[in-house]
């Protein structure tokens, strides 16, 4: 097949211009569809594959809300717990938290890199992280990773005073924080040993940096990693606990907590016991539903789209037997056949992805204005022209592989 026949393919599709505008149209509509369906597919994978920043195997969780005399004393109630938790056989660490990644216990504070005096806005940078309010020993027991700086020292634990509006919060003087924290903040300068300053008044001094450390509800703006630990003993009266133990051993280990939380006072609630991994889950659940929709609607499409090229390719293939059978006649080799309905189809193929592709932008413009879907990836719509062009190429070589072989005993079967 040359180059100067292509010519001839133009003609010959011109000549059949109700069955290469079907193909054209289902080739456009096809692009489009496959990549964006891909990239939401993406998206949805990207989001249950999020790293918490936390070491979730053999991690549990145990939510208690107080109520009656408990209540009034949280914070005795808090410490009495803790104590009876750390004598379950089995933990190994425990720690008293007012939230947790992905546990939606939300609370952002904001705080700038400088002190805000007067009207002077000169140099500060502002951040509204979340804060998570943990005891003794959470760096540890949540598996977290320490990149730089220490843990708390132990005389800088405080009570978070809940009752008082959280007023435990500027009486805090140290603060670990998340890696993206420090860089919105300090760029890429050490952060440790600096301060940052809540409501752009109160110092917290940075004594340590973890790797990551993600938000109790994921945002859509890119920042989920911006967090921090204060050491605020929790004293409302609602508390997670997280329990450490190991992962083989760690539903049997918070049966026997939640019973002994029980036992020690019967008058609460245990709203959540779970595993980490349950609690993902949970969070994650629509995304997963979203994600298997996308899956099976981008596998639909690709054999709706196969079985329709295949269709219109064998239709068409098959009302030029006469052709093909005299062309074979006159010297023709069968590969000189399948390569010219293979060129046609590229042809076409070439044409309605580009189309494809302009719709696929179109399409993604539109849902990102509505539903705050990101700008789609170039390489997506790579990936898009790439799988309708195999799709079409194999669609067509089946048929056209079948003409090279029959078509000229078709023909003399007719004469």
């Amino acid at each position: 097949m040359s180059v100067s026949q292509i010519p001839l393919i133009a003609r010959a599709m011109k000549k059949n211009r109700l069955v290469a505008g079907i193909l054209l149209l289902q080739v456009i509509i096809a692009t489009a569809c496959v990549t964006n369906i891909a990239f939401l597919l993406a998206q949805r994978v990207e989001t249950l594959a999020y790293d918490t920043g936390l070491r979730e195997q053999g991690l549990g969780i145990i939510e208690t809300e107080f109520v009656g005399s408990a209540a009034a004393n949280a914070a005795a109630a808090v410490k009495a717990d803790m104590q009876v938790l750390r004598n379950v056989a089995g933990v190994q660490a425990v720690v008293a938290a007012e939230s947790l990644p992905l546990s939606q216990h939300n609370w952002t504070v904001g705080f700038t890199n400088v002190p805000v005096q007067g009207q002077d806005t000169a140099g500060i940078v502002e951040a509204e992280p979340a804060v998570y309010g943990m005891s003794a020993g959470a760096v540890q027991a949540l598996g977290m990773h320490l990149v730089a700086g220490r843990d708390f020292s132990a005389a800088s634990f405080v009570q978070t005073e809940a009752a008082q509006d959280y007023a435990g919060l500027y009486k805090a003087s140290e603060a670990i924080v998340s890696a993206a924290l420090a860089r919105h903040l300090f760029g890429s300068a050490n952060a440790v040993g600096r301060d940052l300053y809540t409501d752009g008044i109160h110092p917290l001094r940075i004594v340590g940096v973890v790797d990551t450390l993600s938000r109790p509800v994921l945002r859509t703006d890119g920042d989920n990693d911006m967090s921090l630990l204060l050491p605020l003993i929790p004293d409302g009266t609602r508390v997670m606990y997280a329990v450490r133990s190991e992962p083989d051993a760690l539903s049997a280990v918070l049966d026997s907590a939640s019973n002994a939380l029980a036992a020690r006072e019967a008058n609460r609630m245990l709203p959540r016991v779970q595993r980490f991994s349950e609690l993902r889950a949970e969070y994650f659940r629509r995304d997963q539903t979203m994600a298997i929709i996308f899956l099976c609607a981008g596998i639909s499409l690709l054999i709706v789209t196969g079985t329709g090229v295949y269709g219109l390719a064998s239709f068409w293939v098959r009302k030029r037997y006469p052709q093909i059978g005299i062309r074979r006649a006159l010297g023709a080799r069968r590969r000189d056949v399948i390569s010219f309905f293979m060129i046609e189809n590229l042809m076409l193929t070439f044409v309605g992805a580009l189309a494809g592709s302009v719709l696929a932008l179109a399409l993604n413009v539109w849902v990102s204005r509505y539903y705050e879907v990101p700008r789609i990836d170039p390489g997506f719509l790579v990936l898009g022209v790439g799988l309708v062009f195999a799709l079409g190429q194999l669609a067509a070589w089946v048929p056209a592989r079948r003409a090279a072989r029959e078509a000229p005993v078709a023909v003399l079967n007719s004469t």
